[in-house]
């Protein structure tokens, strides 16, 4: 019986997504370019995809490649390039407890991993800065409630540690356009996941002796 095909998906950058029916754990989150991980077969062909892609200008990408299987040593290589976060999205219970308001609604469809991970995510980080915070009382606050206005669920996660300058917030969010690094990849990736379920996430911070803490928002479509 022939093998299932492996299936790889790739960020426009070349950086593999998610990889799934067998193919090995070990590619994800790595460069299709690395040529210590990735074989130069599928390099190529993951190649000659991001290639088409650019010289297509698609407003939304979402392009197939496939890498021929070698015998019986590796079946066939599916490739999917795709412009946002690839989501799997499912009715998922809001049963993270947490302040909340009257309203909410019990369900979610959303990825219900990549949510709790990233409001995980801004809770340790803030645990984190207080920690290090000569303040009386070290508070980290979670809220969630519905804004009937836009229909979003809004999750806030805050804390009173010591702020984040301004000059630093772009840079969170942001790569440098040099070197493609950023100060915060967790809140760059928890950002590129709530626009992929198309929300948007805010920051807030303030170093302010009497109002120092940092506040980050997220906003996701209830329906």
């Amino acid at each position: 019986m022939a093998k299932a095909s492996w299936v790889i998906v790739l960020r426009p950058d070349g950086v593999v997504v998610e990889v799934s029916g067998g193919a090995p754990e070990e590619w994800a989150a790595t460069s299709v370019q690395n040529g210590d991980v990735v074989p130069p077969d599928v390099r190529a062909a993951a190649r000659a995809l991001l290639t088409q892609a650019r010289n297509a200008k698609a407003e939304a990408w979402f392009f197939r490649g496939t890498v021929p299987a070698e015998g019986k040593a590796r079946p066939e290589i599916e490739i999917l390039l795709v412009e946002a976060v690839p989501l799997r999205r499912t009715a998922t219970p809001l049963n993270l407890k947490v302040e909340t308001d009257d309203g909410m609604p019990d369900m979610l469809h959303v990825d219900g991993e990549k949510i709790s991970w990233g409001v995980a995510a801004l809770v340790g980080s803030a645990l984190r800065h207080v920690g290090g915070h000569e303040s009386r009382e070290k508070l980290v606050s979670v809220r969630a409630h519905y804004d009937d206005h836009t229909r979003c669920v809004v999750i806030s996660v805050s804390d009173n540690g010591p702020g984040i300058p301004a000059s630093k917030l772009p840079s969170l969010v942001q790569r440098d356009p040099d070197t493609q690094r950023t100060t915060g990849l967790a809140l760059l990736l928890l950002h590129d996941v709530v626009a992929a379920h198309g929300g948007r996430m805010e920051i807030e911070s303030s170093t302010e002796a009497k109002k120092h803490g940092t506040r980050v928002t997220l906003h996701l479509p209830a329906t």
